[in-house]
Parts: C-alpha cells; sequence; structure tokens
C-alpha cells in the first residue's frame, strides 16, 4: 500500500514538474517572441544606428542629451539609461516618449529603430505564424490594414536566407510601397529574427533644408568632428575660444557646433504620424520646454575664397538674416562669415579684428577630388597654422593626403579617428597645442 502512495506521489510530482518545464519554456519563448515582454509596462527596446567606429561616441552624446529629455508631464528626465554598444550602433530600453526624443538631439545617430519582436526561427511555416501574429499587436496593430510600408529585409547565416521569400510572407500582412514613408526592418542572422519599425524617417543627417556646396560634408561626420575637438571638455572650459573654419564650404562644421545639444526641431518624423506618439511631442510648444543651450565658444569664424559659397553658408547657418557676409558682419547665431585667400596674410586692422582670443581650428581640406587646389596638404597646414596660430586644430583629409604628411607636422597628434566621406576614406585628426611652434 506504501508502494502504490509512493508511486501515485512520484506520479504527481513528475506531473506538476512537466506542467512547470512547460510553462518556464512558454514563457521563454514568449520572451524570445517579443522584447516588450519582460520589460517594464510603457518600456521598449531601441537601436540607435550609426556610421562604424562612431559607437563610443554616440554612447557618450546619449549620455550628456538624455539628462535633457522630457517627460510625459513636460519635466526634465531623471532616470539613468543603460546603453549597450553593438556593431553599427547602440541599443537601450526606455519609456516610448523617451526612447523617440533621441530623434530629436543625436547629431551622430543615422536612425531610430524600434524593436518590435525577437524570435529564433529555423523554417518559413514558422516565419509565417510569427510575422501574422506580430502585425495584430505592439506599435504595429495601430496601422490599418491599408496601411502602407517600405521593407528593409536581410537575411544572412540563417536557414531563412532567401530574402525575396521572406519579403512574400511580409507582403501578405503588410501592404508594401518602396516609396512609403513608414519603414519596417527585418533582419535574420544565424537563425535570430528581428523585426523592427523605423522611428525616424528621412535619416537623421538630413537635419534641415539646407544649400549645399560643392563637395558637402554630412552633418553626422561633421558632428562626429565636432565631438572629438571637443574631447571631455567642458563647456566652461572653451568659453573664451573662438572656433574657425578657414575654408567653411556650405558651413556645416559651424552650423553642428553652433548646434551642439540643440533638439532639430523643424524637420519631420515618422513617429509624429504614429497612433500611439506621445501627445507632448507633438505639441506646438514643445520647443519651450527644452532648455535653451548658450553657445559653447566665444565666437564661430568661417572664412572662404567664394562669395557664392559664403552666400551658402549664410543661408544654412541663419535662414532668416539679411547679415552681408562680406561684410564680415555678426549674425543671429554668433558666427562672422569672411572673405578670405588662405594665400594672402592678414592685414594689421584683421589680425585685430580676428586674431584677439585663442583659437581652435576646424577644417575640412580640399581633397583634390571633387574641388581642386593649388596648395599640398603640408601647405595648407602650415598656413592655417601661420596666419591663424591656434592653440588646437582639426583637419578632416584624405587617405593620400594623411600618408602625404611630413613626420614632424604628425608629432603631437592627440586622437586620429578613420571613416568614409562619401566612399572616400579620410581621417580626422586633432591635434592640441601641437602648432605653437608656429607661432
Amino acid at each position: 500500500m506504501k508502494n502504490g502512495i509512493k508511486k501515485t506521489q512520484h506520479s504527481n510530482y513528475q506531473n506538476e514538474k512537466s506542467k512547470e518545464n512547460k510553462l518556464v519554456k512558454e514563457t521563454n519563448e514568449s520572451l524570445t517572441d517579443n522584447p516588450m515582454n519582460g520589460l517594464p509596462k510603457g518600456h521598449y527596446r531601441f537601436f540607435v544606428g550609426c556610421n562604424l567606429n562612431f559607437e563610443t561616441e554616440l554612447v557618450k552624446e546619449l549620455r550628456e542629451a538624455s539628462p535633457f529629455f522630457l517627460e510625459l508631464d513636460g519635466r526634465r528626465h531623471q532616470h539613468l539609461l543603460n546603453f549597450e554598444v553593438q556593431q553599427g550602433g547602440v541599443e537601450f530600453t526606455a519609456p516610448l516618449h523617451i526612447g523617440l526624443q533621441v530623434n530629436f538631439f543625436s547629431k551622430l545617430a543615422n536612425r531610430v529603430l524600434v524593436r518590435c519582436a525577437q524570435k529564433r526561427i529555423k523554417d518559413f511555416p514558422a516565419f509565417y505564424q510569427w510575422i501574422q501574429k506580430q502585425r495584430k499587436q505592439g506599435l504595429l496593430q495601430s496601422f490599418s490594414a491599408d496601411h502602407r510600408f517600405c521593407f528593409e529585409v536581410s537575411a544572412s547565416q540563417s536557414r531563412l536566407n532567401h530574402e525575396k521569400r521572406l519579403i512574400e510572407i511580409m507582403e501578405e500582412h503588410f501592404k508594401r510601397d518602396d516609396e512609403a514613408e513608414q519603414k519596417i526592418f527585418l533582419r535574420v542572422f544565424n537563425d535570430d529574427a528581428i523585426l523592427s519599425i523605423d522611428s525616424t524617417g528621412l535619416l537623421l543627417h538630413k537635419r534641415s533644408q539646407k544649400e549645399v556646396g560643392k563637395a558637402p560634408l554630412r552633418e553626422t561626420l561633421a558632428a562626429f568632428c565636432f565631438r572629438k575637438i571637443m574631447g571631455d571638455r567642458n563647456p566652461s572650459e572653451i568659453k573664451e575660444i573662438v572656433l574657425v573654419d578657414p575654408m567653411c564650404g556650405s558651413g556645416t562644421l559651424l552650423k553642428e557646433a553652433a548646434n551642439y545639444l540643440q533638439p532639430q526641431l523643424d524637420r519631420e518624423y515618422s513617429f509624429l504620424k504614429w497612433h500611439q506618439c506621445p501627445k507632448i511631442l507633438k505639441s506646438p510648444s514643445l520647443a519651450g520646454n527644452y532648455e535653451k543651450f548658450p553657445s559653447l565658444f566665444l565666437g564661430l569664424r568661417g572664412f572662404d575664397i567664394e562669395n557664392s559659397v559664403l552666400k551658402i553658408a549664410h543661408e544654412n547657418l541663419v535662414p532668416q538674416s539679411d547679415v552681408k557676409v562680406n561684410q564680415g558682419l555678426k549674425t543671429d547665431l554668433s558666427v562672422i562669415l569672411t572673405k578670405m585667400d588662405l594665400k594672402n596674410p592678414f592685414s594689421e586692422e584683421d589680425k585685430a579684428k580676428f586674431l584677439g582670443n585663442p583659437i581652435w581650428i576646424m577644417c575640412n581640406v580640399p581633397y583634390g577630388e571633387r574641388i581642386q587646389t593649388d596648395l599640398n596638404i603640408n601647405e595648407i597646414v602650415q598656413r592655417i597654422s601661420g596666419k591663424f596660430k591656434p592653440i588646437r586644430m582639426g583637419l578632416l583629409m584624405s587617405d593620400k593626403q594623411w600618408g602625404e604628411l611630413e613626420s614632424s607636422v604628425k608629432k603631437g597628434i592627440e586622437s586620429e579617428t578613420v571613416f568614409s566621406n562619401g566612399g572616400l576614406k579620410v581621417h580626422w585628426v586633432v591635434w592640441d597645442y601641437f602648432f605653437s611652434d608656429f607661432r
């Protein structure tokens, strides 16, 4: 009799254990199926994409900017965010209204994705069921059945490596339109499928409508260059510095310096059309709720050899001002734009006007590709350093020019970063106090 009781108890234990294991398995599958499961209520997983080699700097930028994000009641965000570096971007978890504000503040990011679901999938029938389920839940369920989406699909090192078939399955649940403003992203790697929705729209380097010069520098690259020359200095350390671009072109470098930590609100974002978009982010008075930042520098100075180019810079930097750039008058953004030939020395009057304070140089030099110059890179460096006598200097140059720099000029480099500018390998090189020898 006792043996019968023991067998029954053992059998009951095994059944309960089996049910428990099944529940754990289902819970784990549910968590894997949707990254929002297991997160605090109202929280989402975000991926902020950026250029390769920009990830670490992007984390620094987001940590600086996030305390200025707004809560739903209009107060400043008080909680620390945990950023995880991945190749080509950064991931973090936050409430929807906080994560979406990365679009406003990040000058390094390309776009901000909101993760909708994630699951390990090894066959197409399972993928079909998964996509069907996602269309009816989370952020995606709020879009009407007729809403059109643009697809971005990639698959590699997975059993589901047939991108055309993946797209066909998605088309059964989402209306596809390659011209649609709203994008959804599917990435399958090592059998791990991630479905995301784009909150950005046009890539974030599209700050607003602007005129461009002959060889424009993408804004995200200019912002990166500015942050690297800033380093770890705090604003109080540079308030007496004048930032100079001696070959300013359309003014992109100066504009990124002027807009440091300022939210970008005068453009469209995909998330503003979402049903779940927090009302505060759509409010006409939103700009007034954000903290205003004074210019970091005592002044910003832009020079170029062509008046026509300076007029473009003027339109980009001060869209509503009628200041004449060739007169070197101050604009609303504390920027002075002046025609100058780098080959000609400053007059005594110009020295008094431009050289009265410590100077930092930021410059995207002509590479000799789209814009020709009769000065080689060593001559450019010597003329800039001799004319402006900077205490700190950052130059963006081609790989070829970097190789042509004389060894004496390479001494004292503080940092060097390699990236691509329009398909061309370039170096952003920062010296600190190096050119004091030329003074």
